[in-house]
């Protein structure tokens, strides 16, 4: 046969030999075309062109040589400006708070801040909007009114 095979009549050792010899060949043509056992091919990033491991770790370490450490990375931006102002506002007013007298009567500065706090899902809050002014969006007058409609 083309394969290598024996034909016509064969022993049952010869056909296990058989059988062996072409599933190695296959199997390490397999290996072949997955690259197994070769050696790695390293590239350079800009040009493409193919270079030895050791030029490859060269570029490697000036790569990070060239990066600054992560913690010098702008650390101000990290936590988020807004939110450390917001936690530094808080901080402020507890200090502030901490400072009062503890048996005091009734603080107008609190109830203005608790009235002006919106609540999800509360029913008088459209009372209390009234105050700030209309539903709280600063919207300019509406184009057509009752009196110019046709």
């Amino acid at each position: 046969m083309k394969d290598g095979t024996v034909a016509g009549l064969v022993s049952s050792k010869e056909l296990a030999q058989e059988t062996a010899r072409v599933s190695a060949e296959a199997e390490q043509r397999r290996l072949a075309a997955a690259g197994k056992g070769e050696a790695t091919v390293y590239r350079d990033k800009k040009t493409g062109r193919v270079i030895s491991a050791e030029e490859y770790a060269a570029q490697v370490a000036k790569a990070k040589q060239k990066k600054p450490p992560p913690e010098e990375i702008n650390v101000a931006w990290k936590g988020g400006l807004a939110q450390q102002r917001a936690a530094m506002e808080a901080a402020q007013k507890a200090a502030a708070e901490a400072a009062k007298a503890f048996n005091r009567g009734f603080d107008d500065d609190a109830d203005a801040e608790l009235r002006e706090r919106d609540r999800w899902g509360d029913p008088m809050a459209g009372k209390t909007r009234k105050k700030k002014g209309g539903d709280g969006f600063n919207l300019p007058p509406p184009i057509i009114t009752e009196a110019n409609r046709a």
